[in-house]
């Protein structure tokens, strides 16, 4: 029994994990209308998030597909990473939208992500 071989821009959205080491999990789920939905949990840190940050833009790149970028499981982050990943991911804003943590201080990660709200 074959199962049919998974599109390129499925591929490229599943190879989006954390490392072993890293403090954060991810969960990719591709949605209908070229949606896909980027759950991170636990503690995104900025020198954790390189890996993260570089495949979400090679995702974003290679497909024409739009992202949600759901934060609200985070339970720790840091103003300078999530200013670093609004940078990283700008081009993309019209792609993008994000769910922000809703926990006390998160309220300035929220903030800054507004613009891909």
């Amino acid at each position: 029994y074959r199962f049919p071989e998974e599109s390129l821009p499925a591929r490229v959205w599943r190879s989006l994990k954390s490392t072993d080491k890293a403090d954060y999990q991810v969960s990719v789920e591709l949605r209908p209308e070229s949606i896909v939905w980027v759950k991170v949990e636990g503690q995104l840190l900025l020198e954790e998030s390189g890996k993260l940050v570089a495949d979400l833009r090679t995702a974003l790149k290679e497909t024409e597909d739009r992202l949600v970028l759901d934060l609200a499981y985070l339970v720790k982050t840091e103003t300078e990473m999530v200013e670093w990943l609004g940078d990283e991911l700008k081009e993309f804003y019209d792609r993008i939208r994000v769910v922000p943590p809703q926990k006390g201080e998160f309220s300035s990660v929220a903030l800054l992500l507004a613009t891909y709200s």
